[in-house]
């Protein structure tokens, strides 16, 4: 989904960073392995940009984003640490990523915008798209508030990539 910028008290935040793309990743071979090559169509959802509202929280209806059938609040951190996701996800195929519930996964960036170590925690699901074309969708990005996410083994993005094809 392409997503239309938003204005809050005349500041218009450009989205246009979170429209979908496509990139190649290729897996070298190893020992009696080929090289593997993916191509990977990405999404976000509106979850990067925005939060649900917090119990008894009053709020301006500027920051409510509307998409199909959802509303949520627009957030102004969660849109500037969105701004290097599209980076990050390019480069997946060199990121720990982790099981989370279900059939998604996450992986997460350890900078926020001051500089400072945080988790960034960026949760995804990738689905087969055909024979070596996969989607992933990353569903939902935001700072964990000092509560670290539980971690299993790691498993590499390729191994994911791979299983799933």
């Amino acid at each position: 989904m392409k997503w239309k910028p938003h204005e809050v008290e005349g500041k218009v935040y450009d989205l246009s960073h979170l429209h979908p793309f496509s990139f190649t990743l290729v897996v070298p071979g190893k020992k009696n392995q080929s090289t593997a090559t993916y191509q990977i169509r990405v999404e976000f959802s509106m979850h990067c940009f925005t939060r649900s509202a917090r119990d008894g929280e009053s709020y301006s209806s500027v920051l409510e984003y509307k998409c199909d059938n959802e509303t949520r609040l627009f957030d102004e951190e969660r849109y500037a640490l969105s701004r290097p996701l599209p980076d990050i996800i390019r480069r997946i195929g060199d990121r720990k990523c982790y099981h989370a519930k279900d059939t998604n996964f996450f992986t997460i960036e350890a900078i926020d915008r001051e500089g400072r170590r945080v988790e960034y925690s960026i949760f995804f699901a990738v689905y087969r798209r055909d024979k070596n074309g996969l989607t992933l969708v990353v569903q939902s990005a935001y700072l964990r508030d000092g509560v670290p996410v539980a971690r299993r083994r790691p498993i590499k993005f390729s191994i994911i990539a791979f299983n799933i094809v």
